[in-house]
């Protein structure tokens, strides 16, 4: 059989792969989801290796020598040969497995179900039950205590096979460090913070851990991997514009849990503590159930066809003794497009006026006319993506670990990560324990602040002449004011040492590639447009934009 550019042989199948695939990826794809037994893999952490029941045969030749590897973090190699199913590895897995099951609840793994459980269902995969363990009774860790002591977690160690799931989804997802393995050998455990119960820790409600725990060791108060819901539906977060896609269980029309799906390339598994706990507010008593229609100065309930007719007829009335310009519609930006789009349809079509506003014109407009006047479109010119791309990352006017926590996690797992990080706030904000340069400037000051970064890159010689040239305009008429600035002055207005705003300035300026993010810090200011426009210019003067 003639071997091709990044081909490998599987079970002496000829298949392609992609350069610096892992075996596991690839098998995943060739031979299904299912076709490897896992314990320790997830899609949306690292390769670990800690459990070894995804371990193949891999040799040079057919049926050559073989090696035992684990295909989880064991990248493809051209023209090897990758065995799957011997004897040889169904007696590794099932001993593996049979380890296990010694130090794992009899009671629990019986009434486990294998389409909610991992460990149940590995164990029927690789073709071992709870009386095929040959071992004797021996020391275990069956009697730990269930911790109950959090709002929304909960943990019942005696389940835990220590996988190392859950740290590294509070590590590699949210950032938290909020759990860890203590002890050595038998006394290996995981722990919550300095050993705390979940309560007493630091953890910020993410559920990530809940999410990637395989046996339900840690869970949430609403069961959300092992509840009996009967059909799950996705849909998109509507509390931030991160956008996450969330899989909603119901049951009898009643919403039983959400999860984060893992194909979902917005968040990949994960999301916030509203976005997967704070869903009850939909059967709240206090939610209006139907229309209401004020009556002798109370608000008394009416049917949906009352309610058409009594807007109607009120909207009528006022058009025709006041004329249209006295009706204003105020739409919100949690609508869908397609739903504020029908709503200044009706203003101006069906109305008659162009009285037409929406919640997003207060927040965001700023943003949108500064970019509209530097680039032409109040659009973006990045995406979440690139965080994982950039060299630099500013900061300004936005608490995203907070407002937008799936971004700002991934924002601050890159800056721990080594990726430069300006943080310019007036607060001290999550992000500035991370950040590289923090800014601590005065509120209302960005404008002045701004202004020193884009002196200190002038004077540095740090422009992208090149960009500068052949993509912008009025380029010396805006450096001729830069030059005129009084640092002095705006080192007393913004309250920031001016050698911190300069380090800051030369580090944006000299990384290969950065970008920034702001947010209502700067935006709900009157000099807000302004200080967007300097924000675009700090990318256009570095050449920031485009890639």
């Amino acid at each position: 059989m003639e071997k091709s550019v990044n081909s490998v042989f599987v079970n002496n199948e000829e298949v392609h792969f992609e350069q610096g695939q892992t075996i596991l990826s690839l098998l995943k794809k060739e031979l299904g989801e299912d076709s490897i037994p896992t314990l320790c893999d997830v899609s949306n952490l690292k390769p670990f290796g800690s459990c070894r029941v995804c371990s193949v045969e891999v040799g040079l030749e057919e049926d050559g020598p073989t090696k035992v590897q684990a295909s989880c973090h064991t990248p493809v190699m051209q023209g090897s040969h990758i065995y799957t199913h011997t004897e040889k590895l169904n007696r590794l897995r099932k001993n593996i497995v049979e380890l296990v099951l010694t130090d794992y609840p009899k009671e629990k793994f019986a009434a486990d179900n294998p389409k909610q459980n991992e460990l149940k269902k590995v164990a029927l995969q690789v073709g071992i039950d709870m009386s095929d363990v040959r071992y004797l009774p021996g020391a275990n860790h069956l009697d730990r205590q269930i911790d109950e002591s959090h709002p929304y977690m909960r943990a019942d160690l005696s389940a835990c096979i220590n996988c190392y799931r859950c740290i590294r989804a509070c590590d590699e997802v949210q950032g938290e460090f909020v759990l860890t393995m203590v002890g050595r050998g038998f006394e290996n455990a995981v722990t919550m913070g300095m050993n705390d119960s979940f309560k007493e820790s630091d953890c910020v409600s993410c559920g990530a851990c809940s999410q990637a725990c395989p046996t339900g060791a840690i869970t949430d108060v609403f069961d959300s991997k092992t509840n009996d819901a009967t059909e799950v539906t996705r849909t998109i977060c509507t509390y931030c514009g991160v956008g996450c896609n969330l899989d909603v269980a119901t049951k009898e029309d009643q919403i039983i849990s959400i999860t984060a799906p893992y194909d979902a390339e917005v968040n990949e598994g994960h999301t916030c503590l509203k976005g997967r706990y704070a869903f009850k507010f939909y059967d709240h008593p206090e939610r209006l159930r139907s229309p209401l229609i004020r009556k002798d100065g109370q608000l008394t309930e009416a049917s949906w066809d009352e309610a058409y007719d009594y807007i109607i007829n009120k909207i009528k009335l006022i058009r025709e003794d006041f004329g249209p310009n006295a009706i204003a519609g105020i739409s919100s930006a949690r609508c869908t497009n397609e739903e504020n789009y029908l709503m200044q349809k009706f203003i101006r079509a069906v109305v008659g006026t162009n009285n037409i506003d929406c919640c997003a014109r207060v927040c965001h407009s700023p943003t949108a006319l500064g970019m509209q006047r530097a680039f032409g479109t109040g659009a973006a010119t990045n995406s979440v993506i690139d965080i994982k791309y950039t060299d630099c990352m500013m900061v300004i006017g936005a608490n995203p670990t907070v407002a937008h926590p799936v971004t700002g996690a991934k924002i601050k797992q890159a800056a721990m990560k080594g990726t430069t990080l300006i943080v310019i706030d007036p607060r001290e904000i999550e992000l500035a324990k991370y950040a590289d340069h923090f800014l601590q400037l005065r509120p209302g000051t960005n404008v002045a602040l701004l202004n020193m970064m884009l002196y200190y890159i002038v004077e540095e010689g740090l422009e992208d002449k090149n960009f500068i040239d052949n993509r912008t305009e009025g380029y010396d008429d805006f450096i001729k004011n830069i030059k005129k600035l009084d640092i002095d002055a705006m080192e007393s207005i913004t309250g920031v040492d001016r050698n911190k705003v300069r380090a800051a300035a030369i580090a944006y300026a000299s990384a290969p590639n950065a970008m920034s993010f702001h947010g209502l810090g700067v935006t709900e200011h009157s000099q807000g447009t302004f200080t967007v426009q300097l924000i675009a210019d700090l990318a256009m003067i570095t050449g920031n934009i485009g890639r």
